[in-house]
């Protein structure tokens, strides 16, 4: 039987032959074709030009800009698309109302509200914020909403139609224990829509983040370090993912999923 660590690498393996094999054939494909590099960049530059641009000031400043914007936008949406959820699924006569002013404003395009988020809130950090909290709070809504929804409908019939249960009891040891895994699974989807939106702001109206560093990039046709550009994105969504922490135990989301930690009996209210 192989070792465990012998298996994982033997597992990266395909995956590592795969990658070079792609940069190689890349690098072949285009020589001399000067349209294919203009068009495509050569792997060959985007390794010159990656230690410099990522070590460069501007690039460390723009990475963490985006990233503390996504961050910052993707915990406030979810505060207020689970904590909206969760209330409403305390009243199905609220419940019946909200849900469809939610699902009629998540159909808006993100693209067409972002002029109006500049608008409003300006070029700065606080708008790529705003854009993020805006972004994700709908899916944390529909995540939520629908483990509550589920919770509730798990409870005894004497207990889903009589006020057996205080608001906040329900809340705290029904609906948000029933709805943590939906929320959970809201968060990891969410990841990509706070950084997407917080690009998609950098790219209307920005001054830093990655977003304007792409832009600024194809705008003046260096594809060597669009590339590099394109790969930090991939790395800022690896450090959210990380920083984030989705599992319960673990990070900066720890206090919000910890509030029903308590266990106690349903029967107690009755």
């Amino acid at each position: 039987m192989q070792p465990k660590r012998t298996r994982t690498y033997a597992s990266f393996l395909p995956l590592f032959a795969t990658t070079i094999g792609g940069i190689l054939l890349w690098e072949v494909s285009i020589a001399g074709r000067p349209e294919l590099g203009f068009l495509l960049g050569k792997p060959s530059e985007v390794a010159l030009s990656a230690p410099t641009l990522i070590l460069k000031q501007s690039s460390v400043e723009a990475f963490f800009w985006t990233c503390s914007a996504a961050y910052v936008g993707l915990l406030a949406g979810t505060l207020l698309g689970t904590s909206l959820a969760l209330l409403s699924s305390l009243n199905r006569v609220v419940a019946s109302v909200a849900h469809p002013y939610m699902k009629c404003a998540a159909s808006l395009p993100l693209l067409a509200l972002a002029p109006l988020f500049t608008f409003w809130c300006g070029i700065d950090w606080p708008a790529k914020v705003a854009i993020s909290a805006f972004a994700t709070m709908f899916l944390a809504f529909e995540q939520a909403m629908h483990g509550a929804t589920e919770a509730r409908s798990m409870l005894p019939y004497s207990l889903q139609s009589t006020d057996k249960l205080a608001s906040i009891s329900l809340v705290q040891l029904v609906l948000f224990p029933g709805a943590k895994h939906q929320i959970q699974r809201g968060i990891e989807l969410n990841i990509s829509v706070a950084l997407t939106g917080v690009i998609m702001g950098e790219f209307i109206a920005s001054e830093q983040g990655l977003g304007h560093l792409l832009l600024q990039s194809i705008g003046v046709y260096r594809l060597s370090e669009a590339w590099v550009v394109l790969f930090l994105i991939v790395g800022a969504h690896r450090l959210l993912s990380l920083f984030v922490g989705c599992r319960w135990e673990r990070g900066p989301l720890k206090l919000f999923f910890s509030l029903c930690r308590r266990r106690k009996s349903v029967k107690q209210f009755g």
